[in-house]
């Protein structure tokens, strides 16, 4: 069975994890509507018109949009991908609960937890996860990498942390149009990798980089997004890898990675791509100006 994707980025980001047909050999089409970092921006911002009213953005403007996406298109799929939090002045009252009930009122079905959400620790995120549950609400919640184990069970006055095990899921599954749709959050940590406390969200490369004692990043293609200040090619690029990607799911195609091989985007087995080593001379230019600021290479750890 095929699944044809539409995407209709109402602001940007959000991730899906897998896709299962049914059996049917019918082709069923999903159209992903997806949003991130609205950090509780509830009115429109910006310049102001004649009005003193600001002309840009806001979730109020967004909700209309997406109302008349899933309207319009066929099996809507609404998913944010993460920060509410840390915002406008309704933050500073409401915390995000306004916004996640506004989310969920419009067919949320998965959002994931931002680092920014635990900028006023995790009591925060419970207070408004559970508020919103309270209100007749539920944010479905997801982040697969928070340990809560150090939080006090049963939860006390100081810290609530533990309820986080029932407010947020490692992954959801929603189906839609007959088609089983997965989705998975991970949280990056914060800068202090304090605010979260007790909570732990850990980063494989933040290990890395106290055993090296080297600076350490990680790269997901998402990102790609934000970076720096991408150019409008770095900008089409990654929509066209992201794209070929979900047709890769939607087709059941495995091992194989996307890559541009101008002027199309194509399948390239894994096993091709990896035949052989490819290297760089040690001795040029760029590697030498490398060593020069400092910079480790891997091979040379330690000196």
């Amino acid at each position: 069975m095929k699944t044809a994707w539409r995407w209709c980025a109402a602001l940007t980001g959000a991730a899906l994890l897998s896709v299962a047909a049914p059996a049917s050999g019918a082709p069923t089409a999903i159209t992903l509507i997806h949003v991130n970092d609205t950090h509780s921006k509830l009115d429109a911002w910006g310049p102001n018109d004649p009005r003193l009213d600001g002309t840009l953005g806001g979730l109020t403007k967004a909700a209309t949009v997406i109302g008349l996406l899933e309207k319009a298109m066929p099996n809507p799929v609404l998913v944010h991908a993460g920060d509410a939090f840390h915002g406008e002045l309704f933050f500073t009252n409401y915390l995000a609960v306004p916004e996640y009930e506004i989310l969920a009122q419009l067919g949320l079905q998965a959002i994931a937890v931002g680092n920014h959400e635990f900028e006023l620790g995790p009591d925060a995120l419970v207070y408004a996860l559970g508020q919103s549950a309270l209100d007749g609400f539920p944010v479905p919640a997801v982040s697969a990498n928070l340990d809560t184990s150090a939080c006090p069970r049963p939860p006390t006055a100081e810290s609530q942390c533990a309820l986080l095990d029932g407010l947020v899921s490692p992954y959801r599954i929603s189906t839609v149009g007959g088609v089983k749709i997965g989705f998975f959050g991970l949280t990056i940590s914060d800068f202090t990798g304090q605010l979260s406390a007790p909570v732990v969200i850990p980063q494989e490369f933040t290990e890395i980089a106290k055993a090296t004692g080297r600076d350490t990043r990680h790269v997901v293609l998402g990102h790609l997004l934000r970076g720096g200040s991408p150019t409008t090619f770095d900008r089409l690029l990654s929509l066209r890898f992201g794209a070929a990607a979900v047709r890769a799911l939607a087709a059941a195609k495995t091992g194989v990675m996307v890559a541009l091989d101008p002027p199309k985007v194509r399948y390239v087995p894994l096993a091709e791509a990896t035949e052989r080593l490819k290297v760089v001379p040690l001795d040029c230019d760029t590697i030498l100006t490398a060593r020069e600021l400092g910079i480790c290479l891997g091979d040379a750890v330690g000196e």
